[in-house]
């Protein structure tokens, strides 16, 4: 989980204003104060912009992503889904 010392340490390694860094993310300095201390969780589109904001490199991630669908292909796994309301399974 991100945390909000997390959110300020990328800042402050950014060479980022609490201001600067909210108006490149497009909210409000409250609403950036608000996920630096944790009193609400940072929505996932904010933190993928404030992570290119800081030259987060999400590469990684990617391909790990990506090998997964490989893996889950390769391998004919297939997701079940959920009985719904009296449906049955594909």
């Amino acid at each position: 989980m991100i945390t909000g010392d997390d959110l300020k340490n990328m800042r402050l390694l950014a060479g980022k204003t609490q201001k600067q860094m909210a108006d490149l993310v497009g909210i409000s300095r409250d609403t950036y104060l608000n996920y630096e201390k944790e009193v609400s969780k940072i929505p996932l589109e904010y933190f993928v912009v404030w992570s290119k904001v800081c030259k987060i490199d999400f590469t990684s991630i990617f391909k790990q992503l990506t090998d997964c669908k490989f893996s889950v292909q390769s391998k004919g796994i297939l997701i079940a889904k959920r009985r719904i309301k009296g449906t049955e399974n594909e």
